[in-house]
């Protein structure tokens, strides 16, 4: 569901969220997949990978009320209660410049009378919300790397045994590299709340972006709707002046021809029982005209016009009129089903993105199971269905070969070289009277 949100976002914005992350509600699932709006994400915009992993940071932000705030950060929940009643001059209320009954906010009394941001920014008034900003940054740092005989690479660690045997008896050789490491903080305006060691195991922002295109120079997203916002804004206008050309008429008249004035001729002339009283003596001179005139050739044009935008708005979408259901251009089978293949072929880039996007939230998933295993003895059950009986797999599971002499794990999974991969599962109508016949 998370993902089809996004994608809803990707599609029509150019950029959609997801996030992945633990739950902190023990009463829920321990791991949770949620839509983000794009609004509260800000990102490294020099970043070029799709999954940032070369971005240098990436900022959260989110308004929440002061006192929820205060319990998920309880070492400055003065902090935040006070800013939480008074915002950026909870120092005047306070008493901290006249000395007040605490010297413990101090430094948050320099660092706010140092902030500039206004404070509207981080405090709203009104609502007394507080605005929470979750920033993810990267430090590239140089580590020492060992590299096994089955091509793994792994970080160098002095405590771990085979680490250090490895390196000993020359079964590889230690090397240098530059990698990025993953912090977070947390800041409220220009109070920093918390920053540390990213608490996942993986090397990524635990916000997955699902990108539709990206420009060429600078790298912003966009979707469908941009090419059909011009479009869109030439129907509303054709229209609107469409219906102004069916509701009015031309008159050519002589002067003085209608005993009325100009306000009121031009009120009744066009409505459809307008009432016109000619002047007599006006109309008996010579060459005297009264005339109305509706233009219906300039509205088949303004129609014809909104005809071109309908279509244009079509051809940006890329999708044929038998993707959309509805009856378009094929007079057979085969033309039908060409048609909605090229449609499948034009929307190519974007559902490429939508699974490269989907695999790297199955990554970041797997990565915290497999933390959260660990090495611990698990029992795994394989569904099976009708044919196929359940499977059990136990993972970590401690064996002893006698013959050498040492103990190992069966099917360690720690030591595992996984790789999510996602297939397809065709749920159409005709994929499902297929099965039925094969059955």
């Amino acid at each position: 569901r998370a993902c089809s949100d996004a994608f809803r976002s990707q599609i029509v914005t150019g950029i959609g969220w997801v996030e992945v992350r633990q739950e902190s509600d023990p009463g829920k699932f321990h791991i949770r997949c949620q839509a983000v709006h794009r609004n509260e994400i800000h990102w490294d915009t020099m970043s070029r990978e799709d999954d940032l992993s070369d971005a240098r940071f990436l900022r959260r932000q989110r308004w929440v009320h002061a006192s929820r705030a205060a319990i998920a950060f309880p070492k400055h929940r003065e902090l935040i209660e006070q800013i939480g009643r008074s915002g950026a001059g909870w120092w005047n209320q306070y008493g901290v410049e006249e000395g007040g009954q605490s010297t413990g906010l101090r430094n948050s009394w320099n660092e706010a009378r140092s902030w500039t941001i206004p404070e509207d920014r981080w405090y709203n008034q009104t609502t007394k919300q507080v605005c929470i900003t979750e920033l993810w940054y990267r430090r590239w740092v140089e580590v020492v790397t060992v590299r096994t005989p089955d091509g793994r690479t792994s970080e160098y660690d002095p405590k771990n045994l085979a680490h250090v045997v490895a390196l000993a008896s020359g079964v590889t050789q230690p090397e240098k590299a530059i990698v990025g490491k993953v912090r977070r903080a947390y800041f409220v305006g220009p109070h920093m709340l918390d920053d540390g060691d990213s608490p996942y195991p993986h090397c990524h922002f635990h916000y997955v972006p699902f990108w539709g295109f990206r420009e060429d120079m600078t790298g912003v997203p966009y979707g469908y709707v941009r090419g059909m916002i011009y479009q869109q804004d030439a129907l509303n206008a054709t229209s609107a002046k469409l219906r102004w050309g069916m509701a009015s008429v031309r008159t050519e008249r002589t002067k003085g021809a209608v005993d009325m004035t100009d306000e009121q001729f031009r009120r009744q002339v066009a409505r459809i029982d307008a009432d016109i009283v000619l002047n007599a003596e006006q109309m008996a001179r010579p060459g005297a005209r009264f005339e109305v005139k509706r233009d219906f050739a300039l509205n088949a044009q303004h129609l014809q016009m909104m005809n071109d935008a309908r279509q244009a708005i079509l051809r940006v979408s890329a999708v044929t009129a038998g993707f959309l259901g509805k009856q378009g251009t094929a007079t057979s089978g085969l033309q039908e089903q060409t048609q909605v293949e090229q449609s499948n072929q034009a929307l190519g880039r974007i559902m490429d993105n939508f699974r490269a996007a989907r695999s790297q939230v199955g990554e970041l998933l797997m990565a915290m199971v497999i933390d959260e295993i660990g090495d611990e003895q698990t029992e795994v059950i394989i569904e099976g269905d009708a044919l196929r009986p359940d499977k059990s797999v136990m993972l970590n599971q401690p064996m002893r070969d006698d013959e050498a002499g040492y103990e190992y794990k069966a099917n360690d999974l720690l030591r595992a070289r996984l790789k999510v991969a996602l297939q397809e599962v065709p749920s159409t109508a005709s994929y499902r009277g297929q099965q039925l016949n094969a059955m």
